[in-house]
């Protein structure tokens, strides 16, 4: 007893020291693992100078083929209550996005415009807020829910459907706040949209043209915040708490309940952690939601039924220590939510169409460390599939770019499209991919970091080339 102490004691001390580097775009930590694209002043082509003006015809969208794919990701619209309450993560953001997406629509240059994940979102709703606004909890109470947010955000879905007017192909890829908008959901508000799908919740899409191009929301390796179609049923829990047998909500959706009703702006993260697989999965879990929990500072009793659901056959009210395992003398003591999480991790992966499987710390790392996710391109594409060289990432909310080699000793570009709430470090940016067909049969493939500016101009963050034989 007093051993396992001792041993837990040395995990909290570590991973507690650990939490305060996590979720820095540009820290020495991305360096270690990436040569940035913005560095490589060779390969910086003129036009995409910084100034650019998305107005005329000296902008950045330039491209004489009309191929440029353009892809933005973690909007997180949310309901009228979100912007009227002023718990909603967009909403500063709206008109400089409605500008942009209006230049989409006007620009010759643009081929396509890729939406990867958390356009709608319906996880940033206060724990006392019932989630679905009284519409029910079912997926036609969703669906009413997912109307309502697009009637809260006009500009954004008219600057959508203009892009589509204007003859440009649109496609959608599901994040994990929107993993519950059903295609259908997608296709009535946007009729003719493509969208990209394969397991619940999640999706992976590779432009017409441009296979070796891989774009996705990236949740699919968070151990928080991927599809979780395992637990709170029998025979995974001692009960049903959700009367959906599909249920995929992860315990994600939770930590950003809590998060909205504490004036939590921007993702609630379970910290950096940092270990080994040697020790139990379970302390693993606890201690990420001990770093969630010190980082919100939740001012609410935690063992108060406060926590309201309706989403997701979900209709019960829980208290926050309902989700956190406890510490006892005796181990850990699992939470009626979500207990023995970490057991169905491996099955979870495999439902989730996880290429290359990877440990419990992993899945954790990969939503702390931003760094973390963004080597899940090289992890799940680029060190497996030789055919794949280029990988569009959201989820973490920070925008940048690095390169690769893969086991071809090929050179490999990965990037992330950002974000545009309105306190994302940086806002407002986006990714373009611009591939340009050579005489030879050869496609030389810019691909650039921008964020869209107040002064309604592209500044450039990063860029990178690689050249790909097809």
């Amino acid at each position: 007893m007093k051993k396992s102490c001792i041993i837990l004691c040395i995990i909290v001390l570590s991973l507690t020291l650990l939490s305060g580097c996590s979720n820095s775009g540009n820290s020495a930590g991305d360096t270690a693992y990436y040569s940035s694209g913005a560095s490589t002043a060779d390969l910086l082509h003129p036009e995409y100078a910084t100034t650019d003006v998305l107005t005329d015809e000296s902008y950045g969208l330039t491209d004489p083929q009309g191929n440029l794919v353009v892809v933005l990701s973690d909007i997180h619209m949310g309901d009228q209550r979100a912007i009227d309450e002023g718990y909603g993560w967009f909403r500063a953001n709206e008109p400089l996005l409605a500008g942009f997406l209006a230049s989409l629509a006007a620009s010759p240059a643009v081929k396509e415009v890729v939406i990867g994940g958390d356009f709608f979102d319906e996880w940033v709703i206060p724990m006392d807020h019932d989630t679905l606004n009284g519409f029910g909890s079912d997926q036609q109470a969703e669906s009413k829910f997912v109307d309502s947010v697009a009637a809260a955000n006009p500009t954004i879905i008219s600057g959508i459907k203009a892009i589509m007017s204007a003859g440009k192909k649109v496609t959608y890829v599901p994040g994990n706040h929107d993993m519950l908008v059903t295609s259908d959901d997608i296709s009535r508000i946007f009729p003719g949209i493509n969208q990209s799908r394969d397991a619940a919740g999640l999706g992976t899409y590779s432009p017409g043209g441009l296979p070796e191009v891989l774009i996705e929301h990236s949740h699919r390796y968070d151990f928080f915040n991927a599809p979780d179609m395992y637990s709170n049923r029998i025979p995974y829990s001692k009960e049903n708490y959700t009367n959906n047998s599909s249920a995929i909500i992860p315990p994600g959706f939770f930590v950003s309940k809590i998060a909205a009703s504490n004036n939590f702006q921007t993702p609630a993260i379970p910290g950096s952690l940092g270990a080994t697989d040697s020790l139990i999965g379970p302390f693993f879990y606890w201690t990420a939601w001990k770093l969630i929990l010190s980082q919100v500072n939740p001012s609410q009793d935690y063992n108060a039924k406060i926590i309201k659901t309706g989403i997701d056959g979900y209709t019960g009210v829980y208290s926050i220590n309902d989700l956190v395992p406890q510490v006892t003398l005796s181990g850990i003591q699992q939470p009626t939510l979500y207990a023995y999480i970490e057991d169905n991790w491996k099955n979870r992966q495999t439902q989730n169409q996880v290429n290359s499987l990877i440990s419990v710390v992993s899945g954790l790392l990969v939503g702390s460390l931003s760094v973390w996710c963004d080597l899940q391109s090289n992890t799940q594409y680029f060190s497996r599939d030789t055919s794949k060289r280029i990988v569009v990432f959201g989820h973490t909310h920070k925008a940048t770019m690095g390169s690769r080699l893969n086991s071809d000793s090929q050179k490999c570009i990965y990037a992330n499209s950002g974000t545009w709430i309105d306190k994302g470090d940086p806002a407002c940016t986006f990714v373009i991919i611009d591939p340009d067909l050579k005489i030879d049969g050869s496609v030389n493939e810019t691909v650039t970091v921008y964020q869209y500016t107040a002064s309604q101009t592209m500044k450039q963050l990063y860029q990178d080339s690689i050249t790909v034989r097809k």
